[in-house]
Order: C-alpha cells, then structure tokens, then sequence
C-alpha cells in the first residue's frame, strides 16, 4: 500500500516502485540531501542536466553548483524558511561540470520524522534558462522599444511644431470677405494643409490632405508647401494649371502616398464675386447660397495629385452673391463616426451648415467644429481637421494680410 506522505519512509530503498519510477523519469532535476546537506539521491534528470554523475555527487554538498553570481543572503533566506517548516521557492544561476551556466528554478523543503527530526532535504528543481533568456531579451528589447519610442515622441513633438509653422496663424483680411479658419489636430500627426495666396484685387487658397499620418505626412506635407512655392508666383492664371503643375513636382517625390487638394481664388465682378476652382480627390468645397438656403457641392474631380505623372483637372466658376459662404474642409469632418459606426457625411454637415446660417461666419464656423463633436461622442477623432469658412458681402478690394 503506497504511504501517503513521503516522509513517513526511513530510507529510499522503502519508496514504492511507482514512486521511485516517476522520481527517476521526472523531467525536473530532484535532489535528496541527508540533514546535514550532503548528497544522497539524484535522479537522471540531475546528471543529464549538470554533467555531474550519481557518483560524483553522492557524499557532496549541491554547493558544487554554485557560480558565485547570488551573495549569501539568499542561501541564509533559503535556510531560514526549510528549517522552520516552510518550503523556499527561489531561482538559482548554477555552474555546470564543464563550466557553463544555466538558470533553475526551486522549490527546496524538510522532511522530518515522527519525533519532527530533521532527516532530509528535498529539492525539486526545473532548469528555466531558456525561459529566463527570453525573458532578458524580452526585456532588452522593450527598453530599446521605449528608447526608440522616446526618440520618436520627440519628434513628433518637432515635427508638429513644423506643421503649425507651415500652416497659417490666422486668415488674410480682405473688404468684402470675411474668413473663419479653424485646425483641430488628431494626436498623431495628419497630412493637412492649408494656405491663403493674397494677390491685387484676389484671394487665392490651397487645401490639401496627404495620406497618411506620422512623420511621413509632416514630411511630404514640407514638400508640397515648398512646392506650392514655387509654383505659384508662375502658375496662377487658371487653377487647373496650378494642380497639374503642382502635380508633375511632387509626383516623383511622393512614393505611395498622394495628395488630395483645391486651389482656387475669389474675385469681384459686377454683380458678386467669381469663385474660379480646381480640385484633385478632395472633398468638394460645400456652397451655401443664401437666398434658397441650399448646400450644394459641385461634382467633377480630377485625380488625387502625387499618383500619375500626366492628370488633367478642370477649372469651375461659381458666380457668388452678397451673403453667399462656401466652406473648404478636410475628411476629418465629413468622415467623423459616431458610437454606431455611422458617418456624418455630406448630408449631415449639409444639415448643420444649414442650422448655423444665422450666425456670423467665426461662430458658424465653431458650431460646425463643435456639432461634429458631438456626433462623434465618445469616438475618438481619428483625423486632422481643417475647416475654413468664407463670406462674401460685396465691395471686395485689395487683399491684405
């Protein structure tokens, strides 16, 4: 009749076959020592493991193992609990026969007899090196990772220092125009950008959106700036030429990425004003003509900029009337989602736009940024946003800034 605890046996000889079977077969190291920590039992595990045979060990003290990395203060704490009835659970760095080190893991204990003598010491113990060594690499690379992350939230930080200095700080003033201009950034860093064109008797503009966020965007968002630049001061007679022009710079730098965009200018005439426009991909411009209250979008749209070397674009006029506004935004609005996954979409902001009409174009403007909000909800917002609102009220002169 097998005995139920072990300690009950005088010596090893007494343990039941089937014990002794999986004591020898066990894939963790056992060690028995006498009371006064000499070796006594092995089992296979222990010679495969540390190179040491049976032989070798017996009469021995396991301080034959020890590599010298722990101080003593872990062998007095691992004595303190065995001799006082409690079984210590601790990590081991040993030392082989031939010299290499392992990990183990411990877990050591008393047995005492009927009169509660101490007679042995087990110790049962699983050779953890491998786990131990992808634990250290595991944590090597996370600080390397947290290195890194520093060196990239510092960039960022650069980075949307760079964007703010591209973008305009507030909107030109011009007789005739009144101008809202608001940027809500996402966390992360989008590709928007906008720029105001101040010329004799007209008001030129530039909205555009690069795909994608990050370091890329603020990157490719510096080379468009530097292209419009350029091309501006030459390619201003009809938008369309400045999109195709604009295009042909940046096509060969952009890689995968893309631009979206509208350039146009507004200009008097006689009777109102002339709003003369391109666009490339991005979301059409929303008209709001005061004396039916309509919003309207117009529909042709060239291709985004950036993805084809020759693209032609088509340049619109929309003859506006005093009270007339048109809003220039990125898809960070018409694309807000709310907690059910719907969209605002063309139709919603069409909706609030028709609700805010009432206001001046700067509380207008606010409104429309805080209603999107509030159909977001809890949503995070998952883009740049760029809302400009304009007002014609007649009488336009010279721009200035």
């Amino acid at each position: 009749m097998l005995k139920n605890n072990a300690s009950d046996y005088c010596s090893f000889e007494d343990l039941p076959e089937v014990l002794m079977a999986i004591i020898e077969q066990s894939p963790a190291t056992v060690v028995i020592t006498d009371k006064d920590g000499l070796i006594e039992y092995v089992n296979p595990r222990f010679t495969e493991l540390t190179g040491y045979s049976a032989e070798e060990a017996y009469g021995k003290n396991p301080s034959i193992l020890k590599s010298g990395y722990h101080d003593n203060s872990l062998y007095r704490d691992m004595w303190d609990e065995i001799l006082s009835g409690r079984i210590w659970r601790g990590e081991f760095l040993n030392r082989k026969k031939d010299g290499s080190l392992y990990w183990e893991q411990a877990s050591i204990s008393a047995f005492r007899d009927g009169c509660g003598n101490i007679t042995h010491f087990l110790a049962i113990k699983e050779d953890v090196t491998v786990r131990k060594m992808a634990l250290e690499a595991l944590k090597e690379s996370e600080e390397k990772l947290k290195a890194r992350n520093r060196i990239y939230e510092k960039d960022i930080r650069y980075a949307r220092d760079v964007i703010k200095q591209l973008l305009p700080q507030k909107p030109p003033v011009m007789p005739g125009l009144r101008i809202s201009y608001r940027y809500i950034p996402q966390e992360s860093i989008g590709g928007d950008l906008l720029a105001f064109m101040p010329e004799e008797g007209r008001l030129g503009f530039f909205i555009g959106d690069v795909t994608g966020h990050g370091l890329s965007a603020a990157l490719f968002l510096a080379m468009v700036k530097s292209a419009i630049g350029r091309i501006f001061p030459e390619k201003r007679v009809t938008p369309s030429e400045f999109l195709k022009s604009l295009n042909g710079d940046v096509s060969f730098g952009m890689g995968p990425y893309f631009l979206t965009a509208i350039y146009g200018y507004i200009e008097p005439e006689a009777d109102g004003a002339d709003l003369v426009f391109a666009r490339g991909g991005h979301c059409p411009m929303a008209v709001h003509y005061r004396d039916t209250g309509n919003v309207e979008y117009e529909a042709p749209s060239g291709r985004p900029l950036g993805l084809f070397d020759n693209v032609s674009f088509e340049t619109r006029k929309i003859r506006l009337k005093p009270g007339d506004r048109f809003y220039l935004y990125t898809d960070g609005i018409n694309e807000t989602v709310n907690n059910c996954g719907k969209e605002l979409g063309y139709d919603g902001l069409s909706e609030i736009i028709k609700d805010t009409s009432y206001l001046d174009i700067d509380t207008a403007v606010d409104r429309i940024i805080e209603r999107a909000g509030a159909f977001r909800n809890k949503n995070d917002q998952n883009d740049d946003i760029i809302l400009i609102g304009f007002e014609f009220t007649g009488n336009m002169s010279d721009v200035s800034v």
